[in-house]
């Protein structure tokens, strides 16, 4: 689910003029030539100076920006790619219709990375309480983590470079390599698929692609492991795994509806896993289950649990003694019915990771809340004040600074208005997708003198992950937070990339202070 942060680099794209293109802006300070030049670089048909010293660049006739060119070019190559055109022709066309106002009515250029600075600012910070209890829960969920890593990356070893007749040889070296490290037999690993095994049954369209995944059976322990892996990007990337998670549009799943790209991963899983878990669970009948996925994988592991709560395949197990641990994943479903809430589903977010707000809908609303603070015109040293002191009572040299730049409470006014702003955006036309979790744990590493501490807050239900799922919460580190070497650095010292014991969540789940 890497390649799912694109989503919002590719908003950024489709920003108005004004709010983009800085460089422009910067070159016509020089030259007015360089203005056009840069304009056509991005894609359109040229571009002029204004008299304020703006590069104002025109749209071409057929109105195509560079990322439009671009899908254009894929599509014709990859028919997938029309899903991402549509996507971005919905979001354009749903601008025109009820889209604030997206050009400085003053002519000056406000950057967007001042503007999110602002917004940031702006945004509520979500409460949390610390929680005792936690080191058999930290073990826990650090070795799952620690163990479903070690596999993924021996799983993919040296698959992206092979040929297509080299997979099958290449994997089942890999799976020896597994069972090795674990030292357990090769028999014990019953399943192992890549998404190379999809394109030699023909079934490269991403509607049919199954991601990475395996199953592992752990005889000393009595715990049956399904791995569910997250967007291959290194060394060599998937194509069907990153489109996956950019068809953030929703189709019907169950009882509702869900993120498109996690529905098609989770009908692969349930097609090419699931019989393969029901036969090794009927085959050990007094073993425990674990789902783990990370990204991607995470976010086909919640919406897993609900086929196996609520699916056909829930009358096909021979019993429910499962755990579902989602590390880093998104909001994946929506209902006009209530939304579910699974008991066995755990979610695991590292500090500030912002993937677990990352939906279509809460990225039309982040670009909305860009073009409203934007609208308001407001003055540049303004919003550089705003983003650095956050409304805060002002120090000795702000407090100078202050009276000789600002008219008499024009932060407090600026704050007025940029919160009515982002309060009062245009209804998106996607809907929010939600987490469906009992428990939602935020864990935050702090380093100790003697040992290293995981920092765990719990948020139950519904009502405590809505509080993730409802928009994007902005934070310098937030991509960092949600890379899986980010996971890895947190869990460090906390469990090993072993096969483990299985524990009862509701036994270790960290209590109240």
């Amino acid at each position: 689910m890497i390649i799912d942060l694109l989503l919002i680099t590719t908003g950024l794209l489709i920003l108005p003029p004004a709010l983009c293109l800085s460089a422009g802006s910067l070159l016509c300070r020089v030259t007015y030539s360089g203005c056009s030049r840069y304009c056509s670089v991005k894609g359109y048909q040229d571009g002029e100076c204004s008299h304020q010293g703006d590069c104002q660049c025109r749209e071409d006739p057929e109105d195509q920006s560079t990322i439009q060119k671009l899908l254009n070019t894929f599509s014709a190559q990859n028919p997938d790619f029309q899903i991402l055109e549509d996507i971005l022709k919905a979001i354009r066309e749903h601008e025109q219709k009820h889209g604030t106002v997206t050009t400085a009515q003053d002519g000056k250029y406000r950057p967007v990375l001042l503007l999110l600075a602002v917004l940031y600012r702006a945004t509520p910070v979500t409460s949390s309480v610390s929680l005792a209890g936690g080191e058999e829960f930290s073990q826990f969920v650090g070795s799952q983590w620690l163990l479903l890593k070690m596999v993924g990356h021996q799983l993919r070893n040296r698959i992206g470079e092979a040929k297509q007749g080299e997979i099958e040889n290449i994997l089942e070296y890999n799976r020896g390599m597994i069972a090795y490290q674990l030292n357990i037999s090769t028999q014990s690993i019953p399943h192992a698929w890549v998404s190379e095994l999809s394109q030699a049954r023909n079934l490269s369209r991403v509607a049919s692609h199954c991601p990475d995944h395996a199953i592992i059976v752990d005889h000393q322990n009595k715990v049956i492991i399904l791995h569910i892996f997250g967007t291959r990007v290194f060394p060599t990337p998937s194509p069907q795994d990153i489109l996956m998670d950019l068809a953030g549009h929703t189709i019907p799943f169950l009882t509702g509806e869900a993120h498109a790209g996690m529905v098609w991963g989770t009908r692969g899983v349930i097609a090419e896993a699931v019989p393969i878990l029901i036969e090794k669970m009927k085959e050990n009948i007094d073993y425990q289950v674990i789902i783990a996925g990370y990204s991607l994988g995470g976010g086909v592991a919640q919406l897993l649990s609900l086929e196996l709560e609520l699916g056909p395949s829930h009358n096909l197990l021979p019993h429910n003694n499962i755990t579902i641990l989602a590390y880093g994943s998104p909001p994946v479903f929506t209902s006009r019915l209530s939304i579910p809430v699974i008991n066995n589903l755990v979610q695991i977010q590292n500090a500030d990771d912002l993937m677990s707000g990352v939906s279509l809908r809460t990225i039309t609303d982040l670009l909305a809340r860009i073009r409203a603070i934007e609208s308001l015109n407001l003055r540049r040293r303004v919003l550089l004040k705003m983003a650095i002191t956050s409304g805060g009572k002002d120090g000795l040299i702000w407090g100078f600074l202050s009276k000789l730049m600002f008219a008499e409470n024009e932060e407090e006014l600026a704050w007025t208005k940029v919160q009515n702003a982002i309060s009062n955006i245009p209804e998106g036309f996607s809907p929010y997708l939600h987490h469906l979790g009992k428990y939602f744990m935020v864990l935050r590493r702090k380093e100790d003198k003697v040992l290293p501490q995981l920092k765990v807050s719990k948020f139950s239900g519904f009502s405590g992950t809505s509080q993730f799922s409802s928009f994007l919460h902005l934070h310098p580190s937030m991509f960092h937070d949600h890379m899986p070497w980010a996971y890895n650095n947190m869990f460090k010292g906390f469990g090993s990339a072993s096969l483990v014991g299985y524990y009862d969540m509701e036994k270790i789940m960290p209590g109240k202070v």
